[in-house]
């Protein structure tokens, strides 16, 4: 089986949410879970990632994940290795091998099922992390040249599912946005440039996360804590 859930943030509630609903539906490590970015594994970079990535690999279920704004990528973390899987690249870490992280623009096949992965967004809340002392990663957002060479390499092709962590900006919940954050001073760069991928390639659905609510609008989803199952 193949689920889909929203962001984690390495949050013990979810986490325990998540296994609740695993015990549930007797799962293995053959069924997968699809993470749609802040997972909440690559944010501290010490220790405290460590203790999220037990509890997670616990959990009788195989991570698959896109990344969000609030971690940093996985490959500038130095302990994930690229691994050939699902008909694409992926990272992942000898120790945690059910916790997998989808490389941005990667084309997959999971389940039978085809994906189009891409992950990262702007953080609203930039200058409340830098001036308290969070975290903030200057590479959330895809460079220009990345976003280039993901475009011209899908650009025609179809897919079952695009999985995303932010939303193309016609798909924006505005009613959702922080009334304290003025939305003229938010960068819109990758949701701009998701609109772009959206129109350029065929796909059944959309998911993404990042706005902590879950609503379906028929050919694209937002999800946040609810687990539902693909196909």
């Amino acid at each position: 089986m193949i689920y889909i859930t929203g962001d984690i943030h390495g949050q013990e509630e979810r986490i325990s949410e998540i296994s609740a609903f695993c015990r549930e539906n007797n799962t293995t490590r053959d069924d997968i879970l699809i993470v749609l970015g802040d997972v909440g594994v690559n944010y501290w970079l010490d220790s405290r990632d460590d203790a999220v990535k037990e509890m997670l690999s616990e959990i009788p279920i195989t991570f698959v994940c896109i990344r969000g704004n609030h971690e940093a990528r996985p490959e500038s973390v130095g302990t994930y290795k690229e691994v050939s899987m699902f008909g694409g690249v992926v990272y992942r870490e000898e120790k945690y091998p059910s916790v997998i992280f989808l490389r941005d623009g990667g084309e997959y096949t999971i389940g039978g099922k085809t994906f189009l992965a891409i992950g990262g967004a702007y953080s609203v809340d930039k200058d409340y992390r830098l001036a308290f002392g969070y975290k903030w990663f200057p590479d959330e957002q895809l460079s220009e040249e990345e976003r280039h060479e993901i475009l011209e390499a899908v650009r025609g092709h179809s897919y079952d599912y695009i999985i995303t962590h932010t939303c193309p900006f016609e798909f924006q919940p505005t009613d959702l946005f922080l009334s304290s954050i003025d939305q003229s001073t938010v960068d819109k760069t990758t949701e701009l440039y998701l609109g772009c991928i959206e129109r350029s390639v065929s796909y059944k659905k959309l998911y993404f996360g990042h706005f902590h609510a879950n609503r379906n609008c028929g050919r694209y989803e937002m999800l946040f804590d609810k687990i539902k199952l693909i196909g």
